[in-house]
């Protein structure tokens, strides 16, 4: 092998056993420095109500942990997971996936951190002092009414179109039976 170095033509790694059987050192590259971790949020930086970004981290029976850059893990419990009712986790949210949580309680003491990944419409709304001059504040039942009534009202849109479209599909099939039968 010594002969096929010396002709160029043995592989780096023919190289690297013949050099370690000679007893010659290989040279030794510096590993990367690894970059510095990002700074972790302390539980007393964390306020109810904060919307932040996080990834699913681990799944339980009763909800999800999510990494939210705390020193802590927060919890989604499976009530908070969406506004519909959810029977399983794993039919929400994955292990890894990035979503989108607001900071319901910070438990100093207990360290732990409450999520949610539901809408907040009611406590966490900020309202501009515009829109505050210019409109009439809702009451939460006076919310909720009237997203109940939207809610009905894109229901109702969507039963509409799902009838517009059958009738088009059974208009298209009579045109079509009247045409065939014209012909024969």
């Amino acid at each position: 092998m010594t002969e096929e170095i010396l002709a160029g033509q043995a592989t780096p790694v023919q190289e690297a056993v013949i050099e370690a059987e000679n007893g010659a050192t290989a040279p030794t590259t510096p590993a990367p420095a690894a970059a510095p971790a990002p700074r972790r949020l302390r539980l007393d930086e964390l306020k109810a109500g904060e919307v932040m970004p996080g990834v699913v981290k681990n799944i339980a029976q009763f909800g999800a942990f999510i990494d939210i850059g705390a020193e802590q893990d927060g919890l989604v419990h499976i009530s908070e997971l969406s506004e519909n009712r959810v029977r399983r986790v794993e039919d929400v949210v994955k292990t890894g996936q990035d979503v989108e949580v607001t900071i319901l309680e910070v438990d100093r003491s207990r360290k732990r951190i409450s999520l949610s990944m539901k809408p907040r419409y009611d406590v966490y709304d900020k309202v501009d002092e515009e829109s505050a001059n210019e409109e009439e504040l809702l009451s939460p039942m006076q919310l909720a009414f009237q997203r109940a009534e939207e809610k009905r009202e894109s229901q109702n849109n969507a039963a509409k179109d799902r009838e517009k479209s059958r009738k088009e599909q059974e208009d298209l099939l009579d045109r079509t039976l009247r045409q065939h039968r014209t012909q024969k």
